[in-house]
């Protein structure tokens, strides 16, 4: 305790370098927080984005398979052509039609295989 109250009397300061020094720290931290803070902020919206569309698509996706289903199907084929392929020769350039259901919307697009 002695100590302590021996310091507070004391006259000696901090030398103006150091304050310097300190005000540059605080100043490049506070900085540094404001730069993360905006970031996430900015990471938030984009993601409030993408999940919006996200859920958009995918009950647009939802609503024409029940469409679909109650309708009976519908008739879509798709062709696949087969080059180079590791099965071997035996597929190698021949075509596929496969028929398939489509669901989607703007971003999102999916099928399902009859």
């Amino acid at each position: 305790m002695k100590k302590f109250l021996l310091k507070l009397k004391e006259s000696r300061g901090e030398t103006l370098v150091e304050v310097l020094v300190s005000i540059l720290v605080g100043s490049l931290s506070v900085m540094i927080l404001v730069t993360l803070i905006v970031t996430s902020v900015r990471i938030s919206d984009t993601t409030k984005d993408y999940d919006g569309t996200y859920y958009k698509d995918l009950s647009e996706a939802e609503r024409q398979k029940e469409a679909l289903d109650e309708a009976g199907g519908s008739t879509n084929q798709v062709t696949v052509k087969v080059d180079g392929s590791p099965l071997g020769s035996a597929v190698s350039g021949k075509q596929f039609f496969i028929g398939v259901d489509y669901f989607g919307g703007e971003k999102i697009f999916s099928y399902k295989i009859k």
